[in-house]
């Protein structure tokens, strides 16, 4: 083994070294003493690229029979174990320690994100509060809307054909617009997610309730009987169930909903029935009314 590690030390390279690095050493070393790079002194040259070459064949000789130097000293290798026990123990601890920072920065992160949400919730419940009495000012103008349309007949639309009909529902049409301008202001002061959609089904309600309002129907458009006797008797389920909501005081909500069903039944045979016929603008008008009427006072 002195041998070996004489010949690592003369080619200047640690006894761990691979063998292409040995490799580059010995050719530098040849190229550096070779007596042709140093005529001045052949003697000496000579000597030493003897010495490199014997250098290098001992340690490929001994590389390829997997024979490698053992540098520690006998006391080295027997505290080895307790230096490798004391390493192992701090990359553990170092394992560990980053960890820990890693758990630390998680836990920080989930009560930044749960501080962050109950802040979101506390904010969104405070503007409940607040937009709920806009809403309930919509509902308001909406019932009052409604109720004043059906209390004074403006749903027959013979009756609105006479004088006193016709400028009753002009009138109507005139308080509409400024009730639902006001809700429609009501409803932009909202923020909370709730209530803006709650505020907005009960705008988009309004809306599609004064277009079918508007609605003339063409007289002898259709010319089916039987389409226009199922046609009728869907409209008329549909006053009865919008009548009884916003007129009758303390309207049982089973009866409602048992109108409400029957008028949607009447209409989706309708219009499965007399897909071409040219009342079905209107009757899926009477559909959007009674959709947006129950999602707007029906449900929570």
């Amino acid at each position: 083994m002195d041998k070996l590690r004489e010949a690592y030390k003369t080619l200047g390279v640690p006894a761990d070294s691979p063998l292409p690095v040995i490799r580059d050493a010995y050719r530098k070393l040849a190229k550096q003493y070779h007596p042709d790079s140093n005529p001045h002194d052949q003697r000496l040259s000579t000597s030493m690229m003897m010495k490199i070459n014997e250098a290098y064949e001992t340690v490929k000789w001994y590389m390829e029979r997997g024979i490698r130097v053992e540098e520690r000293s006998s006391y080295e290798r027997a505290k080895n174990p307790y230096e490798e026990m004391i390493r192992r123990w701090d990359r553990e601890k170092k394992a560990e320690q980053k960890e820990r920072k890693i758990r630390e920065q998680q836990r920080l992160r989930r009560e930044e994100a749960y501080q962050r949400f109950f802040e979101q919730v506390a904010r969104e419940r405070q503007y409940e509060l607040r937009d709920k009495r806009s809403f309930d000012t919509i509902k308001q103008y909406a019932g009052a809307l409604v109720t004043v349309y059906y209390r004074n007949n403006l749903h027959n639309r013979q009756y609105r054909e006479r004088p006193a009909g016709e400028q009753l529902f002009t009138e109507y049409l005139s308080r509409f617009d400024i009730l639902l301008e006001k809700s429609v202001k009501s409803a932009s002061l909202c923020r909370s997610k709730t209530y803006k959609r709650k505020c907005k089904t009960a705008i988009d309600f309004l809306r599609v309730f004064i277009e079918d309002a508007e609605l003339v129907l063409p007289i002898g458009a259709e010319r089916r009987a039987q389409a226009v006797s199922i046609f009728g008797r869907a409209s008329d389920g549909a006053d009865r169930f919008m009548s009884g909501c916003f007129t009758k005081e303390g309207f049982d909500l089973k009866e409602a909903k048992v109108l409400l069903k029957r008028a949607l039944d009447d209409f989706e045979y309708f219009l499965a029935s007399y897909p071409q016929s040219p009342l079905i603008e209107y009757a899926q008008r009477k559909l959007a009314v009674l959709e947006g009427a129950y999602r707007s006072f029906m449900t929570k």
